[in-house]
């Protein structure tokens, strides 16, 4: 019997992000964005010359989907927000300034 995959979830996590955040109008629509799971399920967002990190997480708290549960969960850096999503934790990581004119002021 085949061990489960501790990365699966992360996977279909990483698509809805990918559908709520680039698509249409999204917050990263139009933004080169790095993203991986990690072997251990994580998923890790990261951009350049974006909104800010903590910019992109208050509008994924702003979704109310039971099916797609997001929570806040503490972070120590100042360039990365994190949330858990559907039991995952994601990473969002923007590690420059946010590019003016986006609404955001991102952080020195």
């Amino acid at each position: 019997m085949d061990a489960p995959d501790p990365a699966g979830p992360g996977r279909r996590v990483l698509g809805r992000l990918t559908l709520r955040l680039q698509d249409g109008g999204g917050p990263l629509h139009g933004v080169q964005v790095r993203a991986r799971v990690r072997e251990d399920g994580q998923v890790w967002l990261s951009w350049l010359g974006g909104p800010s990190a903590d910019a992109v997480a208050t509008e994924l708290l702003s979704f109310q989907d039971k099916d797609f549960p997001v929570e806040p969960v503490p972070s120590a850096h100042r360039r990365q927000a994190r949330l858990r999503v559907a039991g995952v934790l994601v990473v969002l990581d923007a590690p420059d300034r946010a590019r003016p004119g986006t609404g955001d002021r991102g952080r020195a």
